[in-house]
C-alpha cells in the first residue's frame, strides 16, 4: 500500500503544491534590548541611534494610542526594529513572505510590533503609532498573556476595516496621497463599501481599503464624537457583530450609518475637483491602464536624445524596465534577465549619455544594487557598494564618471556619489534626516535632492566642490519632491502645497516659483527634456505616463481644498545664488548639521531607556489549543496543537496530535532553525491509518490496509534567490503494512505485508516567476522538479527511485480582451523504478480530464494540458442568503485539451493510440469565506475523445489552476 500512498501523494503534489517566494537572509543580526517602561525594544549592530528614537516613538505612540483606545496594557510590548526594508523582509516572526509594500505588522501570538528603518522619520513615527494600536486592540479583543483558540473568534467578528481604521487613524497618516485615493474612488464611484471592508484579502487595491477605513473613523471623530472609537473595539468584547456594535455605539443602523458617510465623501471630494483639469489638458497619455487590469506605470524618463522612454512597470506582473518611444508607441521590455524587482524609490532609472545605457537599481538575492544595463545588448553589470547595503534613486553624472544615489545605513537614508572608476563612495550628506529623488545639475557640479526636516521634505542643493549645502525652499507644512534640473537656471519638481501634488517650476537664482498643472489627483516623477516633461498620473487605480509642454503659458487661480486649512504663504526672498566652480571634483568631507537633533533625542533616549541588555535565546508560547469529543463507533476523539518560539522567531516547536481510535493517529514534534542562509527542519512522527482500498474499474472496495509509520525528517531548504530553491530531505522510519480482506480478484495489486524501515532521500527543486491576476497565473512560467529515491541500506527494507516534472508557462492575451483572457499550458511527467516501485493513478483531475478518476496506472506517464482562460465578471461580489459568509469575486471560464499517456513496466515505444484525450469546459467561481479566506471552487465537464464515448466525466474541486 505504500505504492498507492504514494501515487495519491503525486496527484496532490502537482495539482495543489503550491510555490511561495523565497527569504533571502544574507545577514547576521546580533540583537540587543532597551528596556523602556512599556517596551521591551530588540536591535541589533548599528541601529543604536534608530532604537532610541523607535523607543521615543513607541512611548509617544502608546500614550496617544491608550488614550484613544481608553486602554493600557498591564505588561510590556515588545518592539523589534530592523535597519531597512530589505532586513524587515527577513523577520522570522512571520513565517510568510514579505513586500516591499508592508510597512510594519504586529503578531498576535506574542504581541509583537515589527517595523522597518530606512524610511522618512515621519513615516517611521506613523508605522510605530500604527502597530502600537494593533497591539492595544488585541490585548482588548484577546487579553493580555498567552492566547488560544479565541483569537479565531474574534478575528471573524471583528472587520479588517475596523482594526486598520483605527491603527491609521491613531497613526494620523491620511496624507495627500492617501486623500488623493479616496477622493479618485468617490469621483469615479469605484469607492469600495463598507461590507466589502470586513476583509482585504479579496481586494485589487488595499491601500484604497485602508484609506478608507481611517477616513471612516475620522468621520465617526468629526460627526460622532471622539470617545467612540473607544467604544467600538470594546463593544466587541460582549457583540459579535459590526452591526450590532454600531448600533449600539452610534445609535444608527448600520446601513444609514454607511449612506450618510457615503453621502459626506461626495460633497467633500466632489467640492475639492472644482476649477481642476484632468492631465489630457497638457498632452497626451502615453499609457492606457485602468482598474480592469491595474498596471503601475512609474518612474519615467527620457533618454537624452529626447527619442526614448524608460520607465519601471507592473504590465507583466512584476516590476521590471521597459522602453518605449516619446509618442508612447512600440513598448519593449529592456532587458530578458529575470529581475527580483526593479526599484522605484526616488528616481529609479538613469540615461547614460548614449542614450544606450541605463542606470537603475534592483534586488539580487535579497539586497537592492546598482546595475548599468545596455538597451541594445541587453547585457546587464551590477556595482558593489559593500558599506551601503541598501540603494535607491541612482542618477548618473553628465560626465557619465559618477553615480548619485540614496543608499540606507543604520536606519538613515543619506545622498552618497559612487566613482565608477575608482569604485569608491563618498557620503555627501551624513546626518539623521531622510534624503530623496537626487539629481545632477547639468554642469555636473551639483546635486539636488528633499531632505525631510521637522517631518516634511524640503529641496536643498549641494555644491560638490565646497560641500556646502544651501535649501531652496523654507520650512512649511507641506512637502517639495522630484526635483531635477532643465536647465542651469530651472529645476521642475512636485509639491502639495495646495493639497494635490502639482507640478511646479523655479528660478534657484531668483527664488520665483511657477505652477505648471492643477490637477485632480496627484503628479509624481516629472521629468524634462527639451520642451517636454513626463510624468505620472494617479487614476483608475493605475499609475499613467502623460507627457506635458513645458513651453504653455499657465496662469491658475488660488483654489485650496476646501475641507483642508489654507496653507500659509511662503516668504518670497529670494535664495543666495550658488557661486559656481570650475570642475566636477567632489570633496570628500561634508560637514552635518544635525547634531542639535541628535543632542535632542540623545536626551530624550535618557529618560525613557531604562536598561540595555544583549539578547538571550529564550522559548516561549505562542499558542495552544484542543478540541476534545466523543464518537459512538470510536470512542473519545481529539486534536491538540502547540506552538512555541523565541522572541525573534529563528527557533520554532511545535507539537501537532490527533486521534480516532481505530482509524487514524497522528503525532508530529516539529522544530525549524531559520537564522541560517538556508532553513534547518527536524520533524519526528508517528502515523496509524486504517485504509479502505478502492478499485475505480469495478467500482468495489478490494482490500483494508492498517498502516504504521515512525521516525523522523530532517530537511533543508536553501534559496538561490527570491523565485528560485532546492529542498533536500531525509527521513527514516519504521513501517508496518498490514492487508486486511484482500480481494484476490481487484486489478490492482500492491505487494503483501511489510514490516521493516525505510530510508527516503528527496531532492525537491521549486523555480515561479508567474505572475497573477483575477486570482490565477496570466503570465510568466514555473518549473518543479521531484527525486525520490528509497535505498536498502542501513536496515532499508524497500528500495525504488521517483523522478518527476512539472514545466508550466502562461502567456497573457488581454490584449484582444477587455478582461483577463490567458493561454496556459502545463507539460508534467513522473517515472518509478526499482523493485518496490510505486504506481502512479491516471485519469480525472490533475491528469487528463474526461476519463474516469484513477482509470489507469502505471510506473510512468506523461501528460500535457492546456487551457484557455476568461474572466467572465470581474468583481461581481455577490453573496447569497443564507450562506452569506461565502462572497463570489469572480466568474471565470475554461476551455480546456489534455493528452497524456500511461504505461506499466518496459516500454519500446508509443503509438498514437496509447494517447489518452479529453476536452471539456470549467466554471470557475472565486469565493471568500468572510472576505478573508480564498476558496476557488470549479465545476468541470470533460468528454473523452481518443476512443468512441458518449459519456461525460464531472468534476469538482476547490484549489486554484494550475
Amino acid at each position: 500500500m505504500k505504492k498507492i500512498i504514494i501515487s495519491i501523494f503525486i496527484i496532490l503534489f502537482f495539482t495543489a503544491s503550491g510555490y511561495s517566494l523565497n527569504k533571502i537572509r544574507w545577514k547576521d543580526m546580533d540583537f540587543r534590548i532597551y528596556e523602556t517602561e512599556h517596551f521591551h525594544i530588540y536591535y541589533y549592530r548599528g541601529e543604536d541611534f534608530l532604537a532610541k528614537m523607535v523607543a521615543i516613538f513607541a512611548e509617544q505612540g502608546l500614550e496617544n494610542d491608550s488614550t484613544n483606545l481608553k486602554y493600557h496594557p498591564k505588561t510590556k510590548i515588545p518592539l523589534i526594529i530592523y535597519e531597512d526594508g530589505q532586513d524587515f523582509g527577513t523577520t522570522n516572526i512571520t513565517l510568510g513572505f514579505i513586500g516591499g509594500d508592508v510597512g510594519g505588522f504586529t503578531e498576535p501570538y506574542k504581541n509583537r510590533v515589527v517595523v522597518p528603518g530606512g524610511s522618512t522619520l515621519l513615516q517611521l513615527k506613523q508605522v510605530v503609532f500604527h502597530e502600537i494600536t494593533h497591539a492595544i486592540q488585541y490585548d482588548i479583543l484577546f487579553g493580555e498573556g498567552m492566547r488560544s483558540y479565541n483569537m479565531y473568534y474574534k478575528t471573524i467578528a471583528v472587520p479588517l476595516w475596523v482594526m486598520e481604521g483605527m491603527a491609521e487613524y491613531d497613526a494620523d497618516d491620511y496624507g495627500t496621497e492617501g486623500d488623493m485615493m479616496v477622493r479618485e474612488a468617490v469621483v469615479s464611484e469605484k469607492l469600495i463599501p463598507m461590507d466589502k471592508l470586513n476583509g482585504f484579502d479579496h481586494l485589487e487595491e488595499p491601500y484604497l481599503a485602508y484609506k478608507e477605513s481611517q477616513n471612516l473613523f475620522m468621520y465617526i471623530d468629526k460627526f460622532y464624537g471622539k470617545d467612540k472609537i473607544a467604544k467600538i473595539i470594546n463593544a466587541f468584547t460582549t457583540e459579535n457583530s459590526i452591526e450590532a456594535v454600531i448600533k449600539k455605539v452610534l445609535k444608527r443602523e448600520y446601513e444609514d450609518f454607511q449612506k450618510e458617510w457615503q453621502f459626506y465623501l461626495k460633497k467633500k471630494y466632489w467640492e475639492q475637483i472644482q476649477g481642476r483639469d484632468t492631465p489630457d489638458k497638457y498632452g497626451p497619455k502615453l499609457t492606457d491602464n485602468n482598474r480592469v487590469n491595474i498596471v503601475y506605470n512609474q518612474g519615467p524618463v527620457f533618454s537624452p536624445d529626447g527619442e526614448t522612454i524608460a520607465y519601471v512597470s507592473t504590465k507583466d506582473g512584476h516590476y521590471e524596465i521597459y522602453l518605449m518611444r516619446k509618442d508612447g508607441q512600440n513598448v519593449r521590455k529592456a532587458f530578458n534577465y529575470v529581475m527580483e524587482g526593479a526599484g522605484v524609490g526616488g528616481f529609479p532609472i538613469s540615461w547614460g549619455n548614449d542614450n544606450k545605457t541605463l542606470y537603475f537599481t534592483a534586488t539580487d538575492r535579497g539586497r537592492a544594487y546598482l546595475f548599468k544595463g545596455n538597451i541594445e545588448t541587453g547585457l546587464m553589470d551590477r556595482m558593489e557598494t559593500p558599506d551601503i547595503p541598501f540603494v535607491f534613486s541612482p542618477a548618473i553624472s553628465p560626465d557619465n564618471k559618477f553615480i548619485a544615489f540614496i543608499g540606507v545605513k543604520n536606519g538613515f537614508a543619506n545622498v552618497y556619489v559612487y566613482d565608477i572608476a575608482n569604485k569608491t563612495t563618498t557620503n555627501i550628506t551624513n546626518d539623521i534626516f531622510y534624503h530623496d529623488f537626487v539629481s545632477w545639475s547639468k554642469d555636473g557640479n551639483s546635486l539636488i535632492f528633499s531632505e525631510e526636516r521637522d517631518y516634511y521634505n524640503r529641496l536643498a542643493v549641494m555644491d560638490l566642490k565646497t560641500g556646502v549645502k544651501r535649501f531652496l525652499t523654507k520650512p512649511a507644512t507641506w512637502d517639495y519632491k522630484y526635483p531635477s534640473f532643465i536647465n542651469d537656471e530651472e529645476i521642475i519638481y512636485t509639491s502639495d502645497k495646495t493639497g494635490i501634488f502639482n507640478m511646479y517650476k523655479m528660478n534657484i537664482t531668483t527664488g520665483k516659483e511657477e505652477q505648471l498643472t492643477n490637477i485632480i489627483n496627484g503628479i509624481f516623477y516629472p521629468t524634462a527634456s527639451g520642451n517636454y516633461i513626463t510624468y505620472c498620473y494617479y487614476e483608475d487605480g493605475c499609475y499613467n505616463i502623460y507627457k506635458y509642454l513645458l513651453d504653455r503659458n499657465r496662469n491658475f487661480p488660488d483654489i485650496p481644498l476646501a475641507y483642508i486649512p489654507p496653507a500659509e504663504e511662503e516668504k518670497t526672498k529670494a535664495p543666495e545664488p550658488p557661486k559656481p566652480v570650475p570642475d566636477t571634483t567632489i570633496n570628500t568631507s561634508y560637514a552635518s548639521d544635525d547634531e542639535a537633533e541628535k543632542n535632542k533625542i540623545e536626551k530624550q533616549a535618557e529618560n525613557v531607556i531604562i536598561k540595555d541588555s544583549k539578547y538571550n535565546t529564550e522559548f516561549s508560547l505562542d499558542l495552544i489549543f484542543a478540541i476534545f469529543g466523543f464518537a459512538s463507533d470510536s470512542g473519545p476523539v481529539g486534536e491538540g496543537y502547540a506552538l512555541t518560539s523565541d522572541m525573534l522567531g529563528n527557533h520554532n516547536i511545535q507539537i501537532d496530535a490527533n486521534f480516532i481510535p481505530g482509524y487514524f493517529s497522528q503525532f508530529d514534534l516539529m522544530y525549524d532553525y531559520l537564522s541560517l542562509p538556508f532553513d534547518l527542519g527536524f520533524d519526528f512522527f508517528y502515523y496509524q491509518n486504517t485504509y479502505e482500498l478502492y478499485d475505480p474499474l469495478r467500482g468495489v472496495f478490494f482490500s483494508e490496509l492498517d498502516q504504521t509509520q515512525k521516525g523522523g525528517t530532517v530537511s533543508i531548504k536553501y534559496p538561490f534567490n527570491l523565485y528560485t530553491d532546492v529542498t533536500l530531505s531525509l527521513s527514516e522510519m519504521a513501517v508496518t503494512d498490514i492487508y486486511n480482506n484482500y480481494d484476490v480478484g481487484s486489478s490492482y495489486f500492491f505487494g503483501t505485508n511489510f514490516d521493516g524501515f525505510m530510508n527516503v532521500l528527496s531532492v525537491m527543486f521549486s523555480y515561479d516567476y508567474s505572475s497573477w491576476r483575477d486570482f490565477w497565473p496570466y503570465s510568466g512560467e514555473a518549473i518543479l522538479g521531484y527525486l525520490e529515491t528509497s535505498a536498502k541500506i542501513f536496515g532499508g527494507g524497500r528500495e525504488y527511485d521517483l523522478y518527476q516534472l512539472d514545466l508550466r508557462k502562461y502567456f497573457d492575451l488581454s490584449f484582444v480582451a477587455s478582461k483577463n483572457l490567458n493561454f496556459s499550458t502545463r507539460l508534467a511527467g513522473a517515472l518509478a523504478d526499482g523493485p518496490d516501485k510505486p504506481l502512479f493513478f491516471f485519469g480525472g483531475d490533475g491528469t487528463v480530464r474526461g476519463l474516469d478518476y484513477g482509470q489507469y496506472y502505471g510506473d510512468k506517464y506523461a501528460v500535457l494540458n492546456t487551457e484557455l482562460r476568461y474572466t467572465l465578471a470581474k468583481s461581481v461580489d455577490f453573496t447569497v442568503w443564507p450562506l452569506t459568509a461565502y462572497m463570489i469575486k469572480n466568474v471565470k471560464i475554461t476551455l480546456f485539451d489534455d493528452a497524456g499517456v500511461v504505461e506499466n513496466g518496459w516500454v519500446d515505444s508509443i503509438s498514437y493510440e496509447d494517447i489518452k484525450n479529453g476536452i471539456g469546459v470549467g466554471l470557475v467561481f472565486d469565493t471568500f469565506l468572510l472576505q478573508r479566506e480564498f476558496l476557488p471552487v470549479t465545476f468541470e465537464v470533460a468528454k473523452r475523445t481518443d476512443v468512441t464515448a458518449n459519456n461525460y466525466n464531472f468534476y469538482f474541486s476547490i484549489n486554484t489552476a494550475f
